[in-house]
């Protein structure tokens, strides 16, 4: 796999991952991926019964959003879409559910799942430029 991109082609692929990535799209589009995530969420309040699965789908929302502005593949960009989720999971379980223990339960969840979401999808290039610079054989 390694084989089929030379060592520059893997270095301008690598700072072309560092240059589209943006924290101010990160958090805007975390910001706008509450919008309807707080809809969900409301709509979930609403019906009163809700499945454990779709508490994820808020999280899952604002996630997506934030990928799609920010185009982030590092860690440290996707814990804002995280942070954002579980700041919505918790206010909606205060003052929409009062404090049902599922939802505290399943709120961390909420913060992963959208950490996980937030991560851009990386073409074959972009794989092998982040794993052969961290593994230090490209140079």
């Amino acid at each position: 796999m390694s084989g089929k991109f030379s060592n520059e082609e893997l270095k301008m692929a690598l700072n072309e991952l560092d240059d589209q990535q943006s924290i101010k799209g990160v958090i805007i589009g975390s910001l706008i991926g509450l919008i309807p995530a707080g809809g969900l969420f409301y709509l979930f309040g609403e019906m009163g019964g809700i499945l454990v699965w779709l508490l994820f789908s808020p999280a899952a929302i604002v996630g997506w959003q934030a990928a799609y502005l920010g185009r982030a593949y590092k860690f440290k960009y996707r814990i804002v879409p995280g942070i954002f989720a579980l700041v919505l999971h918790l206010g909606v379980t205060f003052f929409v559910f009062e404090m049902n223990p599922i939802m505290l339960l399943t709120a961390p969840l909420s913060f992963g799942v959208a950490a996980y979401f937030g991560k851009r999808k990386l073409t074959s290039i972009y794989e092998t430029a982040i794993w052969k610079n961290e593994l230090g054989k490209l140079s």
